[in-house]
């Protein structure tokens, strides 16, 4: 007799018990937390990066290359040179050894100019130079004065009143401050020169008054020093004064 075979069915499979979320019924240390971590924030916003600003003299040699007209670079200028853009995308640069103009309060430039005019102040100045230069405009022993604006100064004083000077561009001529001998003043873009004039042949007496002359010199903030052939030249001149004519 053949024995009988039972098939048993195998019990279904169960997956694994996930963990309890429910802390009331977890297993200590199966305990979950349903919460989803945070996502980690991400920095979404969009950093500026402007285009680089061109530079003034790039600017100028644009301008310079549509118009085809040099352009002034207006940021390099300074008192002894000035900048151009050119039209073929090259900068010139005019350089001059002295000061060609001064810079004013509004960060402006105006071209130095040494013509002589009485001012209201009731004294002979240029119209356009570094610092202050001051003629005598006559009726006074002053006969000219040089100052940086700041506190520096030096000051020449004639022997007596001066005559009204004869003004003539750049010069002032003061006739007859000897007999037949003129004082003439000339401004210059970094002070001024003077000399004598002798108008006639020069009598026994003249030779002798002109071999010596004595000339009072103030000064403040400033120092003087003799050079070998007699003229006075500033030794802690002011900033504008960088190589002045000394009087003689």
């Amino acid at each position: 007799m053949t024995p009988a075979i039972v098939a048993q069915a195998a019990p279904p499979s169960t997956p694994p018990a996930s963990p309890s979320t429910d802390p009331a019924t977890a297993e200590p240390g199966s305990y979950t937390d349903p919460t989803p971590e945070p996502a980690p924030e991400v920095d979404t916003s969009i950093s500026p990066n402007p285009r680089p600003q061109a530079s003034e003299l790039t600017l100028a040699l644009q301008e310079a290359a549509r118009t085809g007209e040099p352009v002034e670079v207006a940021g390099e200028t300074t008192a002894t040179s000035i900048t151009y853009a050119l039209p073929d995308g090259t900068a010139e640069v005019q350089a001059s050894a002295g000061p060609a103009r001064v810079e004013q309060t509004d960060g402006s430039w105006a071209e130095v100019d040494t013509t002589l005019h009485v001012t209201t102040g009731g004294v002979v100045a240029p119209r356009m130079v570094p610092g202050e230069t001051a003629f005598s405009a006559g009726g006074t022993d002053l006969l000219a004065s040089l100052s940086d604006g700041a506190g520096t100064s030096i000051t020449l004083n004639w022997a007596e009143a001066l005559p009204t000077p004869v003004l003539s561009g750049n010069t002032a001529t003061y006739p007859d401050v000897l007999p037949d001998v003129d004082l003439v003043l000339t401004a210059t873009r970094l002070g001024f020169s003077q000399l004598l004039v002798v108008n006639s042949r020069p009598d026994a007496a003249t030779p002798d008054q002109l071999s010596s002359i004595d000339i009072p010199v103030q000064t403040t903030g400033a120092e003087l020093a003799e050079g070998e052939g007699g003229e006075l030249s500033p030794t802690r001149p002011p900033a504008s004064w960088s190589a002045p004519q000394p009087p003689r």
